[in-house]
């Protein structure tokens, strides 16, 4: 996944979901192979991409409320 910044309230809770989704599968994933498994890496990169993409968006979104 590209680091595309959230437009909006609908790709905020997309992500949330995608969110929630990559976490059950990372727990499938790293039970049955293991958490150093190159599987189990990739998709815990993938999920933390999401994780910071909707830090940004918190934190453009705080800026905006201070900033009136």
């Amino acid at each position: 996944m590209s680091m595309v910044p959230l437009l909006g309230y609908a790709d905020y809770t997309k992500s949330i979901d995608q969110i929630r989704l990559l976490q059950l599968r990372l727990h499938e994933l790293a039970s049955s192979k293991g958490n150093l498994h190159p599987d189990v890496i990739a998709l815990s990169q993938e999920l933390d991409d999401y994780v910071v993409i909707v830090q940004k968006y918190w934190r453009h979104i705080c800026r905006e409320s201070l900033t009136g």
